[in-house]
């Protein structure tokens, strides 16, 4: 074969690998109950880790967590803010608590939503989402992000957990998945260990197994963190921050039995550059053309699809 044919099969392949808009549909990643057992914690311990509540039901509001990432800024799962598993809420339909021990929790508005690009509802890849505060009453704690298998970050590294919960001491899982939004919640911390990373294409993982697997909370760990206390050998603290709390769903090849006991995180190394970029308003550059929009795609699409038949039906009229 010539240099057009295999140039025209190509552009088929490639057409073939462009990613079409699904219809909506009710598969969605399970929302997490993960923090299960470990012990309570005061939210002033822990001040880079807030509450979110977002309209994300059309019959009523979802609790996650959040991680104070930049002063403007907080991290959280994408789907934390997806209404009914498919379209991005209104920021004005999202509110952020901090000081939640305290009897009046402050209340931070949300200015604007930034999804990962590459994030799709029925996929725990990508699981990020970037809110940008709107009336922040505090400076950001000192939040680093850890590294991955090359850094500090290997198998058999010891972390910390960490969600709101429910106020249901010694209570089982299945229970919890039975009870309202009406239970007063609470940041719930648990040390766990890092089992394995994953490096597979269009998703990198953590796999980490808990130290107790008994008596704990309920809705409401997602977008919270994997991490440890940081100490930068001159009095200065922190806390540096290796994972986000996603789903409960195993990528393939990665089909591990859930009775194993393992959660998965995402990692945040990988995505540093998004993280950093977005709030300085370079988010776009990570949208992939054939993600522009449903018209761009089809259009693309089709331009291909018409050059690789000019160039066949060449390649076939030269040789007669």
């Amino acid at each position: 074969m010539g240099p057009l044919t295999y140039l025209a099969l190509f552009l088929t392949f490639q057409y073939s690998l462009v990613p079409i808009q699904a219809e909506p549909t009710d598969h969605h990643p399970q929302l997490v109950r993960r923090v299960v057992g470990g012990t309570q914690a005061k939210s002033s311990d822990l001040p880079f880790i807030l509450m979110i509540h977002s309209k994300i039901k059309s019959d009523g509001i979802g609790r996650c967590t959040g991680i104070h990432l930049a002063d403007t800024w907080l991290l959280t799962a994408a789907h934390c803010v997806m209404r009914d598993k498919r379209d991005v809420v209104e920021p004005t339909d999202v509110q952020v608590f901090c000081d939640v021990d305290e009897a009046q929790p402050t209340l931070w508005g949300v200015a604007d939503i930034h999804i990962h690009p590459l994030y799709k509802p029925d996929k725990p890849a990508f699981d990020l989402a970037l809110l940008r505060i709107l009336n922040a009453t505090r400076p950001a704690p000192r939040v680093m992000i850890g590294s991955g298998p090359d850094g500090d970050a290997r198998p058999g590294t010891e972390l910390t957990q960490a969600g709101w919960g429910l106020r249901i001491p010694n209570t089982t899982i299945e229970t919890l998945h039975n009870q309202t939004d009406a239970v007063a919640p609470y940041l719930h911390v648990r040390p766990a260990q890092l089992i394995a990373l994953s490096n597979f294409l269009w998703g990198h993982f953590f796999y980490v197994s808990p130290w107790s697997t008994t008596a704990g909370t309920g809705s409401g760990d997602s977008g919270g963190p994997l991490y440890r206390p940081e100490d930068d050998g001159a009095g200065g603290g922190g806390w540096r921050v290796y994972g986000l709390t996603s789903s409960t769903a195993y990528p393939p090849p990665y089909n591990i039995d859930k009775s194993a006991g393992l959660d998965l995180y995402i990692r945040l190394d990988v995505h540093r550059e998004w993280l950093k970029d977005v709030p300085l308003g370079r988010a776009q550059r990570y949208r992939p053309w054939y993600l522009a929009s449903s018209a761009s795609r089809a259009e693309y699409g089709a331009w291909a699809t018409y050059l690789a038949s000019v160039l066949l039906c060449s390649r076939w009229v030269s040789r007669w």
